[in-house]
């Protein structure tokens, strides 16, 4: 399958790649780059080139690439949008520009890992951004994860610890007493199952910081299978890889006007990443 687009601003290759072809998700894209699959005025350029409004690319999609899973709707209305996204989409750029070509006005009101798969709900308006808003703030909805870990999880429970983030290298540190500009964390664990080398655990966060359930389940010894920056993935040095993370559940509590009617819904991703 071909695809073919003209270029409307000064961008590069992969970012009009992520943007007119969003459903395939970065490392899809990447690995088309690589192989030479994409073409700007009908020569061959890497991903990095710079192209100028006009410019005409044409991307040959080998037929591997169509059973990439696609982002999918669970729940809409005039209000608000629940995606179930796949690892591999980044929310703020090629996930939103997926869902701006149905619903244009839509507007992230919270970050999913990119690798990292489950459910990302968006706004469609300024009031309920402003609502939702709110109860992210104020813990008036509740998520729950599913984890496949590394090691045998004995022990369930809620986990406290201490989080510093060290911005300059996109990460986090947990420690288990405070430090200087520190945060408490609090993790939920329950064991779904349990085998010799791995856990599957159902993970709910009583505080919601960056990377908060990678960097403490690292810390805890059991890190997620496929995180290559928390956990033993990391030493093999590769990306695009899939986190065995997933977003899902979703549990409204206590929103306001115009979304108080959301109030006792829970939804749920549909992605099975654990089987």
């Amino acid at each position: 399958m071909k695809r073919i687009f003209e270029i409307n601003k000064n961008c590069t290759l992969i970012e009009a790649v992520s943007e007119n072809i969003a459903e395939l998700g970065k490392p899809a894209i990447r690995l088309l780059m690589k192989a030479g699959e994409a073409r700007v005025n009908g020569r061959k350029q890497t991903a990095d080139c710079m192209l100028k409004t006009g410019d005409n690319v044409s991307i040959f999609m080998p037929q591997r690439f169509e059973a990439i899973k696609t982002p999918k709707v669970v729940f809409v209305d005039e209000n608000i949008l629940i995606m179930d996204k796949p690892a591999g989409f980044d929310v703020e750029n090629n996930l939103l520009s997926f869902v701006k070509k149905t619903y244009p006005l839509a507007l992230a009101v919270h970050r999913l890992d990119r690798l990292t798969s489950g459910l990302v709900v968006f706004v469609l308006n300024q009031p309920a951004f402003a609502a939702l808003s709110a109860a992210f703030k104020q813990r008036g909805l509740s998520k729950v994860y599913y984890a496949k870990v590394n090691g045998r999880v004995t022990k369930q429970g809620v986990y406290t610890a201490y989080l510093t983030k060290e911005a300059d290298k996109g990460e986090v540190k947990i420690f288990d007493t405070a430090k200087t500009n520190s945060k408490k964390i609090e993790t939920q664990i329950e064991i779904i199952k349990a085998e010799k080398d791995s856990s599957i655990l159902k993970v709910g966060l009583l505080t919601g910081r960056t990377h908060q359930i990678r960097a403490h389940l690292a810390h805890l010894g059991h890190p997620v299978f496929g995180d290559n920056k928390y956990g033993e993935d990391a030493k093999t040095g590769y990306k695009d890889r899939q986190y065995a993370l997933c977003a899902a559940e979703i549990s409204f509590i206590a929103l306001k006007a115009p979304l108080e009617y959301l109030n006792g819904k829970t939804f749920y991703s549909t992605i099975k990443i654990l089987d």
